[in-house]
């Protein structure tokens, strides 16, 4: 989840463009646990998130592998 404040000092730093460079979807206002599809592709098999909550619940949720790190991973 992004609140639109954060999302706002994001791209004012430039780092959405850079995250959307590399493929990456920035959905702002979205709660975790509503994440499936069509936000994840058909195709994507692993996710990656920063939330240890999410790390818990996700495979259950959407049926994925999921990985836990920060950006910097």
């Amino acid at each position: 989840a992004l609140g639109r404040s954060i999302l706002q000092q994001a791209k004012d730093a430039g780092l959405v463009r850079e995250l959307e460079a590399c493929g990456v979807k920035v959905i702002p206002d979205l709660c975790w646990c509503s994440i499936t599809e069509p936000i994840f592709p058909l195709t994507a098999r692993n996710l990656m998130t920063n939330s240890g909550k999410y790390a818990h619940y996700a495979p259950g949720l959407c049926g994925r592998t999921v990985r836990f790190g920060g950006l910097r991973d």
